[in-house]
């Protein structure tokens, strides 16, 4: 693994950062591209919601994590510094949706183009940001000693010999990058009318990205350490709203023709 990509100035670039940040960018660019081309949003709408989903995304990966850790510090399991480390994605997509609902809500704005406009740059950058995962060494899998090497499993630096961990970054970036594959080919079988109302791309990701968790996330090294454990409901949730979001949808099309 490569945790710094290289130094400047005798100052690290780490992999995790730079990965992540880039991703987040690739996001806003390409939401906004979307929204405005595909789905006629105004671009100062657009803009806006973006800036609240980016800041309240950032602020909500960091609770659950703080949340979970904080107790461990006070029995003093972990040192203090080290319950601030760590993004939730649940907790950040949590908090980033609803932000967004409610700036798209005080717009006047359609939260259902929006969030198609969303959804495949978001899994593209789910899938982006996973490979920083890889090379910082986080959010690894969970793993035990082997005699020979399980096929494709992960052995890092500082991980004993012949310990070998479940792939869960590659994995998820990979799972990711079907989910907007999906999503792309789905889009360009929709009829333009259609296409246009939104409410159909997102709730996809919710259902699918919510299912891969659920059954990925107990492999993970955190879930073995008894931390994550919030993260189960939310994606339970997110499951749940996706369906409801989709039936809504075919209901309203239904209507509509």
């Amino acid at each position: 693994m490569r945790p710094v990509l290289f130094e400047i100035f005798n100052a690290e670039v780490r992999s995790y950062y730079a990965l992540w940040a880039f991703a987040l960018f690739l996001l806003v660019v390409w939401t906004r591209r979307r929204a405005e081309r595909l789905y006629g949003m105004s671009e100062s709408d657009v803009s806006s919601v973006l800036v609240w989903v980016y800041c309240a995304g950032i602020l909500g990966s960091f609770v659950p994590g703080i949340m979970e850790r904080l107790p461990l510090y006070l029995d003093g399991r972990i040192a203090f510094a080290e319950v601030f480390r760590g993004l939730y994605s649940a907790g950040g997509l949590l908090a980033g949706g609803l932000a967004g609902l409610c700036r798209l809500r005080k717009l006047g704005a359609s939260a259902d183009a929006f969030a198609d406009a969303v959804s495949i740059p978001l899994a593209v950058m789910l899938a982006v940001g996973r490979v920083g995962c890889l090379l910082e060494g986080c959010c690894s899998g969970a793993g035990a000693a082997f005699a020979d090497a399980p096929r494709f499993w992960l052995h890092f630096p500082t991980d004993p010999a012949n310990f070998w961990r479940f792939p869960s970054q590659p994995l998820e970036s990979f799972a990711a990058l079907c989910i907007a594959l999906f999503l792309a080919v789905l889009s360009a079988l929709l009829p333009e009318a259609k296409r246009r109302r939104g409410g159909v791309l997102f709730p996809f990701v919710l259902i699918l990205y919510g299912l891969y968790r659920l059954l990925a996330d107990p492999q993970r090294q955190l879930y073995a350490d008894g931390l994550m454990n919030v993260n189960r409901y939310v994606w339970t949730a997110g499951i749940i709203v996706g369906a409801a979001w989709l039936m809504r949808t075919a209901k309203r099309l239904r209507a509509r023709d």
